[in-house]
C-alpha cells in the first residue's frame, strides 16, 4: 500500500471515531483510560472532565 493510501485510510478511522485508550504508566502502576478526542488538522485534541481522578491527579 503506498504511503498516501495509508495515511488517508488512517485519518479515515480516526475522524469516524471520537473515544480511545490512553494507557500511562510509571513505576509499578499502569493506568488505562478511555477518553474522548477530536482531531483537526493532522493534530489530537483529548479532554475530559474537570474533577475526574485522573484529571486531579495530573494536577496534584
Amino acid at each position: 500500500m503506498e504511503a498516501a493510501d495509508l495515511k488517508e485510510r488512517i485519518e479515515s478511522f480516526i475522524g469516524a471515531h471520537n473515544t480511545c485508550a490512553l494507557a500511562t504508566a510509571s513505576a509499578d502502576m499502569v493506568r488505562n483510560t478511555p477518553i474522548e478526542y477530536n482531531y483537526v488538522d493532522s493534530c489530537f485534541y483529548f479532554f475530559s472532565e474537570i474533577g475526574s481522578r485522573q484529571h486531579l491527579e495530573v494536577i496534584w
